[in-house]
């Protein structure tokens, strides 16, 4: 709801309230929330990775709460945590939709007829075979447009993505660990969720989450590497 449900009010909010403050309480309001789920998630991920049967998640959970690092200066802000940047960093992408829902809504309430006449004839000048289109619907219908769809689409897109990581998360819970070790099995289960995991944190821009499940999936995907490699020596 976060992320989608409020696209619709932000465009509402942007025809009807001229001076754009309700709409700049929403966006701030949706910023502010996202950040502190951000913040809230990467402090379970710690917890998780600080429990006594999960243990191999402790270095990739401690990454995070380094330094923060710009490599290609060779510099490090030791009062930073790398967390932080990168929920800041993420910041901007949580109303990224209703931040689109709005310029959609502006336009209509903002161009006038001269504007309108010239956006269709410049449209209808293009070469590529939507000019016409384009021109025929005009500025606001064609943000809109492209606003539900995009929408539309990130929201399939995170409902693929969630039912592979509750499928992978099934499979995962299936496979018991052997004497504390993980098998080959497991490696790949757990690094499949935690790859799920990360691509619906991504479209829902909650980066930070993105982040962590990236790195926990990357750990499993090395050892599984080093696993094959090995077996491979092995059977040489």
């Amino acid at each position: 709801f976060l992320h989608f449900g409020l696209v619709g009010v932000t465009y509402f909010l942007s025809i009807v309230d001229p001076t754009g403050v309700a709409l700049w309480v929403v966006i701030l309001g949706e910023t502010a929330l996202g950040s502190w789920l951000g913040w809230l998630a990467s402090k379970q991920f710690e917890v998780f990775g600080a429990l006594p049967s999960q243990t191999c998640y402790a270095d990739a959970a401690r990454d995070l709460n380094q330094s923060m690092k710009i490599p290609c200066l060779g510099v490090e802000i030791s009062c930073v945590k790398d967390k932080y940047f990168r929920l800041a960093k993420w910041c901007m992408d949580l109303s990224d939709p209703s931040s689109d829902a709005a310029n959609a809504g502006v336009s209509n309430r903002l161009l006038s007829a001269s504007q309108r006449t010239l956006f269709s004839t410049s449209w209808r000048s293009a070469i590529l075979g939507v000019g016409n289109l384009i021109a025929d619907k005009g500025l606001s219908r064609t943000l809109t447009s492209v606003v539900v769809i995009s929408t539309t689409q990130q929201f399939i897109g995170l409902a693929f993505h969630l039912s592979q990581c509750y499928q992978a998360f099934k499979d995962w819970e299936s496979c018991e660990a052997v004497e504390g070790t993980l098998s080959r099995k497991e490696e790949s289960l757990r690094g499949r969720f935690w790859t799920s995991l990360a691509k619906s944190a991504n479209d829902v821009s909650l980066g930070l989450v993105a982040d962590y499940s990236e790195r926990f999936a990357r750990m499993h995907a090395q050892y599984c590497i080093c696993n094959i490699r090995f077996s491979k020596i092995h059977i040489v």
